[in-house]
Order: C-alpha cells, then structure tokens, then sequence
C-alpha cells in the first residue's frame, strides 16, 4: 500500500533493482547482516526504501528495522507508530539506556537482520550528501555485514509538502547500487558508496 501510494503522489523514477535482486542472493550466501544505507533528505525515507526493497525480495529481506533516535519515540502514540514500522530507538549519550539501545541494535545485526542506516544521522537541510558520522563502521567493527548503498534525490527537506504532492509536482529518484559484502573488523566509506551509487544510476 505504501508503495502504491509513493507511486501515485511522487512519481518515483527506481534505477538499480536488479542490485536488490544480488543482494538477495548474496544475503542468502552469506547470511549476514544487510546493512542498506542512505543520505537523508525527507523525514519519510525509510517508508520510501524498506517499501521498494519488500517489493522487490519479498520476505528475504524483511522486515527492514530502522534504528532512530528517542526523541522520536517521546510520546505513546509516536512510540507505537515507530515500532510499528520497525524502528529502534537509539540513545545519545554514555547512560545505561542509551547502552542498552545499542545493545539491542548489535543484536539484531549479529542475528543476520536488515537495518536501514542514514549515516549523516540527521536530514540534510540542503539535499546535499554530508558527512559519515561512522556508525555503519562501529557495526562492522561486531560482525561481517552486507552493505546496500541507495542514494536519494528529489524530496529536499523535512516539509511533506502535501500541495505538491496532491498536485503530483514532486518526482523522488532512488539509485540502488551495487551491494557489498563488508568483513568483521572493516572500516566503511558509507558516503563514498552512495555517492558511487549516484553515478551508476546517471551513467556515469
């Protein structure tokens, strides 16, 4: 339903679904954690990723957990809605609880789970790629991973912009490139790889 309505209101234009379909074998292979990572330029990213990679591996893949941070989590209604799509709060800071966030992160990737991970750790205000932020490299320090870089154009911001999207004026673009496949103990350019997958999908 989600992707349908993606479909309807922002016209996506999807290039490199056939890297989904390695992706899919290489996890069945390896059966290691997928790591999917993404720069970050709309609130709503992980509906548009975690719907696209469902449609195309079906259960393989899926569910898709998102760690995010517990600001987002502050009220019951917003902590159901959260979990229900598969997020994980994530702590800032050295407290027990934030320790015990990222606990529960670890476990999943040791467990061979898929995780969507935006590295900038915040939406870019200007819908340029920023900065690595090294999470995705502090997994790879606990377990050998498979890592799915997507980059994302088109959605600038955090405002929905219901008006445009009613009147279909916004037009998403998801590049998915080439998986890799990542040992325990590795550093993880994850910038370098979604910026390498906007230029696959521009033929560059």
């Amino acid at each position: 339903m989600a992707r349908s309505l993606i479909r309807i209101f922002l016209r996506p234009t999807i290039k490199g679904t056939e890297n989904l379909k390695q992706l899919a074998t290489l996890k069945k292979e390896k059966g290691v954690s997928v790591i999917v990572i993404a720069n970050h330029i709309n609130d709503y990213d992980p509906v548009y990723i975690s719907s696209e990679v469902a449609l195309a591996t079906g259960r393989s893949l899926y569910p898709v957990f998102i760690p995010a941070k517990k600001r987002f989590f502050n009220t019951a209604l917003k902590r159901f809605f959260m979990l229900l799509h598969g997020a994980l709060p994530i702590g800032i800071g050295r407290d027990e609880d934030s320790l015990n966030s990222l606990k529960d992160i670890i476990a999943k990737i040791k467990s061979a789970h898929t995780i969507c991970v935006f590295p900038e750790g915040q939406v870019s205000t200007d819908g340029k790629i920023g900065k690595d932020l090294g999470f995705v490299t502090f997994l790879a320090r606990r377990s050998s991973l498979i890592v799915q870089p997507v980059y994302l154009s088109g959605l600038k911001g955090c405002d929905v912009d219901w008006r445009n999207m009613l009147l279909r004026r916004r037009r998403l673009t998801m590049i998915f490139g080439r998986p890799s496949t990542v040992a325990q103990g590795s550093s993880v350019e994850s910038m370098a790889m979604i910026t390498e997958a906007a230029r696959a999908g521009d033929g560059g």
